[in-house]
């Protein structure tokens, strides 16, 4: 975890940010549009949000237990792909990432990516699947037909066929049942080998992905003053009117006297920068840097694990942007997140057909504890210094950074310190990386249940109730 010098010196460097730049990598913006379905096959090669994946390699495509979410064990469901042509290598002519999600809003944890998977698949001009020659945009052709059996409901491996018609697959049985529902009851029955595709509620809705190259213009010059004020009402209007920080037990008034005291100064940059293109649903940039949501939770470089293909350093590639959601319809209010940020191999290695990418899911986290104190004997003074007063009823305000939430007989609250801290209870609790676990009788209110190391704050809260 970093100290507060630390954070001091990523603040400072991200306020040199938020002054007007200039760009010096051409970043592609991604907007959703919509189109004609067969647009978004595979034989056109598409970047696309929502339906089913349009897979490149049709023969090796992932199995049914790299598609499962890794904290509840479904089956992901598509989000999008991107498709992204790579001059470095022959294999890489044709080259796509996919993105998959789980939609069971449990799943959704914050700063946490265990319910996201990307995949980078890619292949040579020559190969068995697709034509030398690129498609006429303006000529309907057929899909491109997978060479292994496809999931009627998401279009994933689909290795059990329907126990009755034997015509359709599906990657399990929670699938089956929503197809049954969605119309498969009435066509099981008719003896016919054509199979009707049907569109199910339960996938994301399609649109074109339709990348642009970003155009930046100069801001006009602010004071200092000016600067701090705009971006304390850009990052109130935001806490407040956003899925973002829809947390339990945060009200208005919470983040109304949350942000009376912070200025997040990756936040304002991150607004500062998309505010010219504000329907932007991805941006592309590989080998760049990501645009932050917050200072909070920011993942340095160095972090990033190595190809699991090749040991070869990943890079940045693109990052998924919040306001997708807008355009996903009806998502329960816990599918959210800040960006997706997703890293592939720098040299974007060969493989026979799927690789299995880095994801880094960054949210903005408001942290409000109840029954409060500070372990100083001295006045608290907070980052304005201005003395905090720790109360113990549910008014209390956030605990600064370097208090201690007692347990007691009356407490509802404690927190997961750093793996030398040990809790006044006494609790068996094993020990993580800079962090200590929390036990199953912990119910984490506003952040995983692991208390995780993080690279602003000292310390990570969980809630725990009697």
């Amino acid at each position: 975890m970093a100290s507060s010098v630390q954070k001091s010196e990523i603040d400072s460097e991200l306020s040199k940010e938020c002054e007007p730049w200039e760009q010096t990598n051409e970043i592609e913006l991604g907007y959703a549009e919509e189109c004609e379905p067969w647009e978004l096959t595979n034989t056109y090669f598409p970047s696309k949000i929502g339906g089913r994946p349009a897979w490149l390699n049709l023969e090796n495509i992932p199995n049914t237990d790299e598609m499962k979410c890794w904290k509840c064990g479904k089956t992901l469901v598509f989000l999008c792909q991107v498709y992204a042509s790579l001059d470095i290598s022959n294999d890489c002519f044709h080259r796509s990432i996919f993105v998959f999600v789980c939609k069971d809003a449990s799943c959704w944890v914050n700063n946490s990516s265990q319910n996201i998977v990307a995949f980078r698949c890619q292949l040579p001009r020559v190969n068995k699947f697709y034509p030398f020659e690129p498609p006429n945009d303006d000529k309907k052709l057929p899909e491109t037909k997978a060479m292994v059996n496809l999931c009627k409901t998401c279009g994933c491996r689909g290795p059990f066929a329907c126990s009755q018609c034997k015509k359709v697959f599906y990657c399990s049985a929670d699938h089956q049942k929503i197809d049954w529902k969605s119309g498969h009851k009435e066509q099981c029955s008719i003896q016919t080998d054509f199979v009707r595709k049907t569109t199910s509620t339960f996938l994301f809705p399609e649109y074109e992905l339709v990348l642009d190259a970003e155009q930046i213009v100069d801001s006009t010059d602010e004071t200092d003053e000016q600067s701090e004020s705009r971006r304390l009402k850009e990052y109130d209007e935001f806490m407040k009117s956003g899925k973002v920080t829809d947390l339990p037990g945060v009200t208005e008034a919470d983040l109304m006297q949350y942000t009376e005291n912070v200025e997040d100064v990756a936040f304002a940059k991150f607004k500062k920068r998309i505010a010219q293109y504000n329907d932007q649903v991805l941006r592309y940039n590989r080998g760049g840097e990501p645009l932050w949501i917050s200072s909070q939770n920011i993942l340095p470089e160095q972090q990033v694990p190595a190809c699991e293909n090749c040991q070869s350093k990943r890079v940045f590639e693109f990052q998924i942007m919040p306001q997708m959601l807008n355009v996903l319809n009806d998502l329960d209010k816990s599918i959210d997140w800040g960006v997706i940020n997703v890293y592939t191999c720098e040299k974007s290695c060969s493989s026979t057909g799927y690789v299995r990418e880095f994801v880094y899911k960054q949210d903005i986290v408001v942290l409000l504890t109840v029954n409060c104190q500070h372990d100083f004997s001295d006045a608290f003074l907070d980052g304005n210094g201005r003395q905090i007063f720790c109360g113990r009823g549910p008014n209390s305000r956030e605990c600064p950074r370097g208090t201690y939430c007692n347990i007691g007989a009356a407490d509802e609250y404690a927190y997961c310190a750093r793996s030398n801290k040990r809790l006044p209870s006494d609790a068996i609790i094993d020990a993580g990386s800079n962090a200590i676990r929390c036990g199953p009788e912990w119910n984490c209110g506003t952040l995983d249940a692991i208390c995780k190391s993080d690279p602003i704050l000292p310390f990570q809260y969980c809630a725990h109730r009697n």
